[in-house]
């Protein structure tokens, strides 16, 4: 059974804790800071074991129509949306038949299945919060893509420093 938070593992070993907020609004994840300045965020492990580097993720905070997730989400330049792992669809209590829209599309890996939800789900990175029109796909991690996330924010890759900045626009 998926988990409302995915703790990502660094190259020592550790993970991230993170918590739930109280208010009716977006609890802010540990990680995030105030948009007022660039942030930077230190490559990581996704998932930790053989044959994966490191990537810049991102802290990230879902809402759907029945949860929150709250976890780390990879800024992929070369993704047009925002594409999600099926799992999390019941998760954000999202029903993927009756919610979302069958369609085939096509990825890095191919073309294959995606179910397109039919509402918008609210994200929040930093102090920003805005909506994601989000496509449930087979993929290991939410990928970050052009149309929600790169026309919100400045998002610098410094891979030689292993690190990725943001600044919202």
């Amino acid at each position: 059974m998926p988990l409302a938070f995915r703790p990502y593992v660094s190259e020592s070993g550790q993970t991230d804790s993170e918590s739930k907020g109280s208010s009716g609004s977006l609890p802010r994840v540990a990680a995030l800071a105030s948009s007022s300045k660039p942030q930077v965020y230190t490559y990581r492990y996704f998932p930790p074991g053989e044959g994966w580097f490191p990537s810049p993720m991102i802290p990230i905070v879902l809402r759907g129509p029945g949860d929150l997730f709250m976890g780390y989400a990879l800024a992929d330049s070369g993704a047009d949306s925002t594409a999600i792992p099926l799992a999390e669809a019941a998760v954000l209590g999202i029903d993927l038949e009756r919610d979302c829209r069958r369609e085939v599309g096509g990825s890095a890996n191919g073309a294959g299945e995606q179910f397109v939800f039919n509402g918008t789900l609210e994200a929040q990175v930093e102090d920003v919060q805005f909506r994601v029109t989000a496509t449930f796909m087979d993929t290991p991690v939410i990928l970050l893509g052009q149309e929600d996330f790169f026309r919100r924010f400045h998002v610098a890759f410094d891979h030689r420093e292993q690190a990725v900045t943001i600044r919202p626009f």
